[in-house]
């Protein structure tokens, strides 16, 4: 059975249910499976006809009370409800469009559109559809049309439909090849019986034929289709049997739909308002929320409808019959200054702008704020066309300032200072680092194997339309702070907007608002959920049990595992790396004996970078090698000594007298399972140590040349070693002595050795394989000798970077020298 008779049959079966049924109204419509296109993913498409002027205007509706998301619903404009729907596409891929007909029913169409938008909240496919029809059967009030659908698992099929029953016909059963179509009432359309139908076959048949069936070919050939018009510029021709489109087409709908497995998302909705003509295919997509007031407006008139009809002005307004147009005005003398002289080249660029971005977008899974502003990019090719002007999507009002946010035990607080005047209330929106079950990742972040943390949106409009996001309050004006009560542990965003009574909203802020609702730190018996809100003893006994393991290890806590933090911040987002050490000791002892936080996290910008540390060397004359802190008070909060001497050393032995005279507990570990490898700090609110005394001792045997100092100030910032004392000066060499790093692959962090001949300036970079500076780690005058640096695996921001290899670059004066790392996470 050929295509063309397999639908043939189909209208003639529905002609002879009701013969005598007559409507002025003509659509068409086709479902198109995969199998038929030139790019295997299918297509939906309806020329709509309507002659009643009062439903000659469309506008296209957002909703987002849909089990599989939000959805789009085309409608007339004037009524803004479901009843006036004839298209509709949801988040989860699901399309559908529906065409009155003399079918398997009578009586009054009228809740066509209430159904259509039940579909669109219940259906995730096809399937979906048909078990739809089964439990409304007997109960849709009315509902008769074909629907025609098509979904992201790849099914595409028309349904004939009454109240009671319905027939499916899947585009892809034998006979069908992959197409069918519906040219409803075309006995009656004003040509001979299936004129419309037939041309609409013929159409199909010839793009299959020559292998270029795609939505392009279905906008500009099928849609527009004038009929068997002979060559143009031809003048006046009748619009009417056997023309698709016709003197009474409004718009016309394609969805381009994806293939099974791509991002449902990606189901791309060609809209064309007005005349298809004289009109521009826009693309739209369900996910990017609303559709700008830029195109379809809330009052009684869509801009692009309105501006299509100014334009079909010129092809209809000076004939006696509207039924014919002036193809002349149309295409031009010669195919050329006639109105799709310039729709169609804005149409085309619009295609190729679209067809690369969801390339990309099929690569990189955009978030539904990206998709809305390419939505508005595209939009404004319409508008130039149209010669419209490109309005603001909304009238921003003043964002609120010095907006602040304060981590606490199973709670957070937000500050800010209100807009001088104009808002009416303070949104505040929550995410959170969460699963793909939307749960939280804590501990572990970024190391959970399916963690997604939550894209920052690029306006309000972003957050609404991402599921990502939920509304959490609207303060009134004139309160400044909110607590936000959140039991569950994790690391929570939040966005604020500020509000006018007309619901337009300030800017996204300048930097991201993030915080933790507990104490890091706070791992009381190290059971999940059981944390006290204070970092004390118990908890310092948990990091000692598991300091030094790896995330392979069998004993080590994923709890422990807290730094480093975003700009080494005790009450920042931490990142944790899959070992407990150094950088987690500085944060529990940070925090210990914390309630609440004397700084405002990673926004305060006062936070210190540096400073400087004075450490001496002393060899006694027994040999033993003393470190020491020369002066009575030097800010010294922690301090990582690392050689790859392999030498045998107690911790009882190894720490001095100092620490015995200090007012808060010391921590002291070795882990020596790559030559000295020891962690050092002072407990709770201390500043740090207060000197002048001894902080270590070593046997006769240690080569105090030989170590390299990590060491932190009293809000965790990197301090400059000055170091000083016998069994240094033999260390100064001649010229720049890179000694590379240690480890090497590592992971996380590495130590960068070198020494240099006289004091000078010395700027030490990170780069990538490319040359692309990833973070700057030292710029700053430096003393002669040895020195040593600390690299995270973190960029200039904080935020841990991909293995792969990198390159450390160090300028010292004239010299310059680089080595060659490898970073394995």
């Amino acid at each position: 059975m050929n295509r063309v008779f397999y639908r043939t049959v189909l209208f003639v079966f529905l002609f002879s249910i009701l013969a005598g049924y007559q409507q002025a109204e003509c659509c068409t419509i086709a479902v198109v499976s995969g199998s038929a296109t030139a790019d295997g993913r299918p297509l939906l498409w309806k020329n709509r006809d309507i002659n009643n002027s009062n439903y000659d205007t469309q506008e296209v509706r957002y909703y987002n009370d849909g089990q599989h998301g939000g959805y789009l619903c085309l409608v007339t404009t004037g009524h803004h409800d479901e009843t006036t729907s004839y298209f509709g596409i949801n988040d989860a891929g699901f399309a559908i469009m529906n065409s009155l007909s003399p079918d398997l029913a009578t009586g009054s169409p009228s809740k066509n559109g209430i159904f259509m938008k039940l579909a669109l909240q219940e259906c995730g496919n096809i399937d979906d559809f048909q078990n739809l029809l089964d439990s409304t059967a007997g109960s849709r009030g009315h509902v008769w049309a074909n629907f025609g659908v098509i979904d992201a698992v790849g099914n595409a099929a028309m349904f004939e439909t009454n109240d009671d029953e319905y027939r499916r016909y899947d585009a892809d059963e034998p006979g069908a090849d992959g197409i069918v179509i519906r040219a409803n009432n075309s006995v009656w359309g004003g040509g001979e019986l299936g004129s419309r139908f037939d041309r609409a076959t013929l159409l199909f048949d010839e793009a299959v034929t020559n292998e270029e069936l795609d939505y392009r070919h279905l906008i500009q050939t099928i849609a527009k289709n004038l009929g068997e018009t002979p060559s143009m510029p031809c003048g006046q021709w009748s619009t009417m049997e056997p023309a698709i489109n016709r003197y009474t087409t409004r718009s016309s709908v394609v969805v381009h739909g994806v293939t099974p497995g791509e991002d449902p998302r990606l189901s791309t909705f060609w809209c064309t308002l007005g005349e298809p003509g004289c009109g521009i295919a826009v693309p739209l997509w369900s996910s990017s929320g609303t559709p700008s007031e830029l195109i379809f407006n809330s009052g009684n008139e869509a801009l692009l409808c309105t501006a299509t009809k100014e334009k079909e002005l010129y092809c209809y307004s000076s004939l006696e019959n509207d039924s014919t147009i002036d193809t002349e005005a149309l295409v031009g003398s010669d195919g050329l200054g006639g109105i799709q002289a310039y729709s169609l080249p804005i149409e085309n660029d619009a295609f190729d702008a679209v067809e690369a971005r969801l390339e990309y977008w099929r690569n990189s899974t955009p978030d539904n704020a990206q998709i809305n502003q390419f939505q508005r990019e595209t939009s404004a090719r319409s508008f130039y066309y149209y010669d419209l002007e490109l309005v603001p999507e909304t009238i921003n009002i003043d964002s609120p300032s010095n907006a602040a946010i304060v981590p606490g035990h199973e709670k957070i607080t937000l500050t800010w200072t209100d807009p001088p005047s104009g808002n009416t209330a303070m949104e505040i929106w929550r995410s959170r680092w969460n699963d793909e079950t939307g749960a939280s990742v804590y501990p572990v972040y970024q190391n959970h194997a399916s963690g997604v943390y939550p894209t920052r949106p690029a306006h309000r409009l972003g957050v609404q339309t991402n599921s990502q996001w939920e509304l959490v309050t609207a303060i009134s004006p004139g309160v400044g702070t909110f607590t936000d009560l959140v039991p569950d542990r994790g690391v929570y965003l939040y966005e604020l907007f500020a509000i006018d009574a007309g619901f337009n909203s300030s800017e996204i802020s300048t930097e991201p608002l993030s915080a933790t609702n507990y104490w890091l730190g706070d791992v009381s018996d190290g059971v999940y959920g059981q944390a006290d809100g204070l970092v004390n003893v118990a908890d310092i006994s948990q990091l000692g049990t598991t300091f030094g393991l790896a995330s392979a290890d069998g004993n080590f806590l994923d709890l422990c595992d807290v730094g480093p933090t975003v700009d080494y911040n005790p009450f920042g987002v931490p990142i944790p790396d899959g070992h407990i050490d150094f950088e987690d000791l500085m944060i529990f002892s940070l925090n210990m004996g914390m309630t609440s936080p004397d700084k405002f996290g990673p926004n305060n910008t006062d936070w210190p970078l540096s400073g400087r540390i004075a450490i001496s060397w002393h060899q006694e004359d027994s040999g033993q090698w003393l470190l020491q802190l020369p002066t009575s008070s030097n800010g010294l909060k922690g301090l990582r000594l690392s050689s790859r001497q392999e030498i045998s050393l107690s911790e009882s032995d190894l720490l001095g007298d100092l620490a015995a005279l200090q007012d808060s507990p010391v921590f002291l570990r070795n882990v020596a399972t790559q030559g000295i490898d020891i962690s050092l700090a002072i407990m709770g609110n201390s500043p740090g140590f207060e000197g002048p005394g001894v902080l270590l001792r070593f046997p006769s045997d240690f080569h105090p040349a030989e170590v390299f100092l990590d060491a932190r100030g009293s809000e965790n910032q990197n301090l400059v070693v000055e170091l000083s004392g016998a069994g240094l000066a033999n260390k100064i060499p001649d010229i720049l002595t890179v000694e590379g790093n240690y480890p090497n692959p590592f992971n996380p962090q590495t130590i960068i050795r070198y020494s240099l001949p006289a004091a000078t300036n010395v700027v030490l970079e990170i780069c990538t394989l490319s040359g692309r500076k990833v973070t700057t780690l030292v710029s700053e005058p430096q003393q002669a000798g040895p020195h040593s640096v600390l690299w995270n695996g973190c960029n200039q921001k904080g935020s841990p970077v991909a293995s792969g290899v990198y390159f450390y670059q160090i300028k010292a004066g004239a010299e310059q020298k680089s080595g060659r790392m490898c970073l394995v996470r």
